[in-house]
């Protein structure tokens, strides 16, 4: 089947205003992103007009992630990690000399590129800097930034993880992380190849939570938050490999509890191929990511949930012929496997968005088409903790009611018991201090899951949603929580997880409460009460294993700032917090009140918390870790 072969479109570069008016020299940045299986041929140099302009106008960073991108350059240098050339001692940069007599100029401490990167050097000219560089195997992740730019004392570091064969240790599958600092914002760029093949669903799932996990503590600030929970925006990339789906069309509707839905073992057959190649014809588009197997995924809770993509506008990038146009194969479905999708924290989320998704269908040279993608980034306002001698004028933010449930996999495969305990940390970091702040450890069983089970354990958390959104109609307005809240996309324990590896019925199911005396009543350090609208309370949840690394069992995210609908009037309010939960092994749904009390309320909040004796079985990670395990003397941990 050839999908009309357009004629050669113009240049990226003939798009774009004249590059000078876009050199800047403020905190904002304008990013391209790319991402391409080149599969292992060698590109042609003269096609990368199709998506980088000549000279990078009118970019400050250029992101390019690649898989299966070695076979033809098995001269590459520096092909074993970042970090590993050696550097002057006096010189924040390095230069070389390439076959072609050009000097190329990298960061301190970069590896050496190969003829992949200097094709894209070459293209960029002059003004560009190889920023930092991740490879393994034959993946890669490259970021290069204006010369200009690195003058502001622009930073980055890097990880990787290996989910391929032999269990997880050949690097043909995995991830690279490359985090970029500029000022007070933090950027994450993630560039991943998952498991491949239609059926398997769950294999590409627990490739990203694998990713998540293994790169925890090796970037940002905290050994205990992952990369989609540490920076102000993150973009993940790559042939995430997930699949349209035509099964999915006329399956029936799942039901919780039952045996049969468990992940999607579909074929590709001659009829559903036809069919997909058919709807690629028609331009439907839509039709096709509604048979998604990722955009299937974050429904249900068991991958990038929380994650954004743009509207995709083009064919699907996989699998085609090694020429102009896009024509596909008649041995897979045309699927949409090349993807940009990115996610920001809740406090600034206003702060990135994207102009353009896009592909490259004359790029000749792979089986996947390249897409890429423009974004502006304005840069987040800097927030430091305040000095301690501002203590007294610190808010009070104490959490009560708060519960979690549960359901997936056992979370220990050794028993049905389990002990989670949460931490808590900001956005931005350090306004509770070094040590985290951590709840005391409780106790809770498994058992059976049953429909009626579900149906009850998420009993109270509509009740607290439904009252949510009631209070919002009345002052008519809706915010970020509610949003966020009543999305009926969104994963709850009440969902069905057709893509997780086991069916609803043989899962486990989970509940526990926190009580005042076990959470910690929270002090950030921020003196003007104007400044909460920029922070966000991060609240990871782990399960304590005496001999191995605690199990992460999900993620909470708080914006503190006060939402429509709030209760309470002037310095002091309070407000229903309901967010759903996604696990390695599970989904889940985490509820609480959120209250805050600034200025004269202050004292009032503290003399409350200390007569319900609140965080008083509370702990800090740092005492935990050295069985120092008794409270402070105070309730108040900053």
């Amino acid at each position: 089947f050839l999908w009309s072969t357009p004629p050669r479109p113009r240049p990226v570069m003939d798009m774009l205003t004249s590059p000078s008016t876009w050199i800047r020299r403020d905190s904002s940045l304008r990013i391209l992103c790319f991402t391409w299986n080149v599969g292992n041929a060698k590109p042609d140099e003269r096609e990368l007009d199709q998506w980088l302009p000549s000279r990078g106008d009118p970019f400050d960073l250029v992101v390019v992630g690649t898989q299966e991108n070695g076979g033809w350059d098995r001269e590459r240098r520096g092909s074993t990690g970042s970090n590993g050339s050696e550097a002057s001692e006096n010189d924040d940069t390095q230069k070389r000399v390439d076959p072609k007599g050009i000097n190329v100029v990298m960061a301190d401490g970069v590896n050496a590129p190969g003829a992949w990167e200097d094709m894209v050097l070459d293209r960029l000219g002059s003004a560009w800097v190889l920023l930092h560089h991740e490879d393994l195997m034959d993946m890669r992740l490259a970021v290069f930034v204006r010369r200009i730019r690195m003058e502001e004392g622009m930073r980055a570091e890097s990880a990787r993880s290996a989910t391929g064969a032999v269990g997880g240790q050949i690097g043909n599958k995995g991830g690279l992380v490359i985090v970029v600092y500029h000022r007070a914002t933090s950027l994450c760029f993630v560039s991943t190849h998952l498991a491949a093949h239609l059926p398997n669903v769950a294999d590409r799932n627990e490739d990203f939570w694998e990713i998540l996990r293994e790169t925890r503590g090796k970037v940002g600030f905290s050994e205990n938050l992952d990369v989609a929970n540490s920076f102000d925006h993150i973009i993940w990339m790559g042939d995430l490999n997930y699949r349209v789906d035509l099964s999915l069309k006329d399956a029936p509707a799942p039901i919780v509890g039952s045996r049969n839905n468990s992940v999607s073992l579909a074929k590709e057959s001659a009829e559903s191929i036809a069919q997909a190649i058919r709807l690629v014809e028609a331009r439907k588009y839509d039709e096709l990511l509604e048979l998604d197997q990722l955009k299937l995924c974050q429904s249900e809770g068991t991958a990038f949930v929380g994650f954004v993509e743009g509207q995709t506008r083009f064919a699907p990038t996989f699998k085609v012929e090694r020429a102009r146009g896009v024509r596909y194969k008649q041995k897979r479905t045309p699927s949409y496997c090349d993807r940009i999708l990115w996610r920001s924290m809740p406090t600034t989320t206003e702060f990135l968005k994207q102009t353009l998704l896009n592909s490259a269908p004359n790029v000749t040279t792979s089986d996947h088409k390249p897409v890429f993608a423009h974004f502006d980034v304005t840069a987040t306002p800097p927030l430091h903790p305040a000095p301690a001698s501002n203590r007294a004028l610190f808010p009070v933010v104490r959490l009560t009611k708060v519960g979690v449930t549960l359901k997936g996999s056992a979370i220990d495969f050794m028993s049905d018991k389990a002990d989670p305990y949460a931490l808590f940390y900001t956005h931005p970091p350090g306004l509770l201090g070094e040590d985290p702040p951590k709840t005391a450890t409780v106790k809770c069983s498994a058992i059976a899951l049953s429909a009626d089970l579900v149906r009850a354990m998420t009993r109270e958390a509509d009740t607290m949603r439904l009252a949510r959104e009631q209070a919002l109609r009345a002052a008519s307005a809706v915010s970020v929580h509610s949003a966020y809240n009543s999305d009926p996309r969104r994963p709850t324990v009440a969902r069905v997880m057709r893509t997780a590896r086991r069916a609803d019925a043989t899962m486990k199911a989970y509940a526990w409460k926190f009580t005042n005396r076990q959470i910690p009543v929270l002090r950030p350090a921020v003196a003007d009460p104007a400044d909460l609208d920029r922070v966000t309370l991060i609240v990871p949840i782990f399960d304590y294993d005496l001999f191995n690394a605690d199990d992460a069992i999900g993620c909470a995210r708080i914006p503190l700032t006060r939402p429509e609908g709030a209760r309470g009037t002037g310095n002091s309010y309070e407000f229903d917090y309901y967010a759903p939960l996604s696990w390695e092994r599970g989904i889940g749904s985490f509820r609480c009140v959120v209250t805050v009390s600034f200025g004269e309320a202050v004292p009032e909040a503290l003399a409350k918390a200390a007569q319900e004796r609140a965080g008083s079985s509370a702990t800090t990670m740092r005492r935990s870790n050295t069985n120092a395990c008794a409270p402070a003397p105070s309730c108040e941990v900053q």
